[in-house]
């Protein structure tokens, strides 16, 4: 049969000739299986994306160094094509399948140089050197220039802060360079000093996994490369027809004019390591003092704000040195002592000495608010003569002594008392000279407000380890107390035994120091942030019984912070109210904000304050 016709195939050496008994046949229709399952599928899929991902970016450069695509077109195209390749990439088997970028080129058998070189860099060329005029600013003025320049200087510093902070995987460090190049770019596109750098470890990175850490070595590489970056970039600017300093002056005077603080930090400041002088490390440490907050909003920024983050560590670095090139010893204590108490001062509330702050009370009376929950009355600096300021010191808090800080629920209560004026009108309608008595007084700014707004009496009681401290309080205000017709006396009184109101020796005569025997009424009892146990609601009650005149014009005010915790404790204050024979005419919410805080120096905590009023039911 074979022998009748030419064969379709080369000969064998054999000069084999197949059989008729030998026969295979082939269906053209038969679809040919490249993967067994769908995973291995997904791979060759992503490989192959990868694959022409490689080489359309291989075109895109090429047609951009001839002009052949806008940069616009050019930016857009390409950094979708870098980011469909890293997410390509992202998938572990894919990865490992794919190797490295120059194993898989020479597997395909790929020359794609200008894609190479994209690739590791990792953004487009336009990102990478923007094409302006040398040295020009991107458009906007002088302050859009001053905006990038603040912005490039903020992305640097971020970039230094995760190192300090040991943030050393890709994934963290590459967003925050890719920020930094392209901060930089839109203030200059000169070729500074050791902005290449800057490219290098994009590079760096960029070949690294996501989740892979640099090692101690390249961090500390990083940082050395970068910090010669910054200076390289701020060289180039001083050296420019705008200088950084006219920049950053018009960007502060612009964040100003929209009450912003200015905002330092720590590598701003002095290091050790550049040997600063006695002087200039002493006038940081000041800088770094923690003013005593007095919640008043109004209050201006005297000092640049330094960020938290690096300044424990920048203190105890201070701390820690032998200061060998500062020759006084007495300057060398002066530094470190006062080091030492700027980091008492991040140390949290109780680890903090002793302060004294000033609390500005508003004397004039605002429009009512109908609604149940009041808002902060906001004074300006130019109102001194409608408000007050209340000075208060605070001693170092220790054994968990809750009486010796200011809260937030007393400042809100004292600032409040003109406009509670006409809700009391035993006080200011029938008898002028009648007393205030005030119930766990603690440092005595509700109190001390209350002489001075309401020109009134006030006798301020709290435990005997309190009192002191009260005492002290209410002569740094006498003047101010005096000057509005009021006065103020401290007390000691214990709720457990609340028919003893002991006052301490006087040295002018006034008072003895006795115990009444016989419990004193008074028209009117407040009390602010009173209950921190199971204990206190009854004590309290017990005590408001005792002293509380009775009368249609008697009038009790609690001041309570709403803390969760203590729920059950408010709720069974309210009903031992009740069965004493009290009700609510009155009551009002309003948010305060506390220091109570880790010693971070960060923003006051937000707290929602109730005050209710009571007064005899069948009186």
């Amino acid at each position: 049969m074979y022998a009748e016709r030419q064969l379709a195939y080369a000969p064998t050496p054999y000069s084999y000739t197949p059989t008729s008994t030998l026969s295979a046949t082939i269906n053209v229709d038969e679809e040919l299986k490249l993967a067994n399952n769908s995973a291995e599928r997904d791979l060759y899929e992503s490989l192959a994306e990868i694959y022409s991902i490689i080489v359309t970016l291989e075109a895109l450069e090429r047609a951009f160094l001839k002009d052949s695509v806008s940069e616009t077109d050019y930016t857009d195209t390409c950094s979708r094509l870098l980011k469909q390749y890293k997410s390509n990439l992202t998938d572990d088997s894919v990865a490992r399948a794919f190797g490295s970028l120059e194993s898989f080129k020479l597997e395909w058998n790929l020359e794609v140089p200008r894609a190479t070189d994209r690739l590791k860099i990792g953004l487009p060329a336009t990102v990478e050197a923007p094409s302006r005029a040398p040295g020009a600013p991107s458009g906007g003025g002088a302050g859009a220039a001053a905006t990038h320049i603040v912005s490039a200087s903020e992305n640097f510093i971020t970039l230094f802060d995760a190192i300090k902070m040991n943030m050393l995987s890709k994934d963290t460090l590459h967003p925050i360079l890719v920020e930094t190049i392209q901060a930089v770019n839109k203030v200059t596109d000169r070729d500074f000093e050791n902005k290449a750098k800057i490219v290098q470890w994009l590079i760096t990175l960029n070949q690294m996994r996501a989740a892979q850490d640099l090692s101690d070595e390249q961090a500390r590489e990083l940082q050395f490369d970068m910090n010669l970056a910054y200076d390289g970039f701020k060289a180039t600017l001083e050296a420019s027809p705008v200088t950084i300093n006219q920049n950053v002056q018009f960007f502060h005077q612009r964040r100003f004019s929209d009450h912003e603080e200015e905002i330092l930090d720590v590598l701003d400041l002095p290091q050790i390591y550049t040997k600063p002088s006695s002087k200039q490390l002493l006038d940081t440490l000041s800088l770094l003092s923690l003013e005593p907050q007095s919640w008043d909003k109004t209050a201006t920024q005297s000092k640049p704000k330094v960020r938290s983050n690096g300044v424990p560590q920048y203190l105890t670095r201070i701390v820690s040195s032998p200061l060998t090139w500062i020759q006084d010893d007495a300057e060398k204590e002066k530094i470190w002592d006062s080091a030492s108490l700027r980091l008492s001062e991040r140390s949290g509330r109780t680890g903090m000495g002793a302060i004294s702050r000033s609390f500005r009370i508003p004397l004039s009376a605002e429009t009512t608010n109908s609604s149940s929950t009041m808002k902060p009355v906001i004074t300006t600096s130019d109102e001194q003569d409608t408000t007050i300021d209340v000075k208060i010191h605070e001693p170092a808090l220790t054994e968990d002594n809750l009486g010796l800080k200011t809260w937030a629920s007393s400042f809100v209560f004292a600032r409040n008392w003109h406009n509670l004026r006409d809700r009391i009108p035993l006080v200011f309608g029938k008898d002028k000279n009648a007393t205030i008595l005030e119930l766990g007084a603690g440092t005595g700014l509700v109190g001390i407000a209350a002489a001075a707004v309401l020109g009134a009496q006030v006798l301020l009681t709290d435990l005997p380890e309190i009192v002191p401290n009260l005492e002290r309080n209410i002569a740094s205000n006498e003047e101010t107390i005096d000057s509005r017709n009021g006065s103020a006396q401290a007390a000691m009184l214990d709720w457990t035994t609340p028919e003893k109101i002991i006052y301490p020796e006087d040295t002018e005569g006034k008072r003895p120091l006795v115990a009444e025997a016989e419990s004193s009424k008074y028209p009117l009892v407040v009390a602010a942030d009173p209950i921190y146990s199971k204990e206190h609601p009854a004590w309290l009650v017990q005590t408001i019984n005792c002293h509380l005149a009775r009368g249609p014009d008697a009038r009790v005010l609690i001041q309570i912070p709403i803390r969760e915790a203590y729920a059950e404790e408010r709720a069974d204050l309210k009903d031992r109210m009740v069965k004493i024979g009290l009700e609510i005419c009155h009551e009002q919410t309003e948010i305060g904000y506390d220091d109570w805080s880790d010693g971070q120096g960060e923003e006051l905590s937000e707290v929602e304050c109730w005050m209710g009023m009571w007064k005899w039911k069948d009186a």
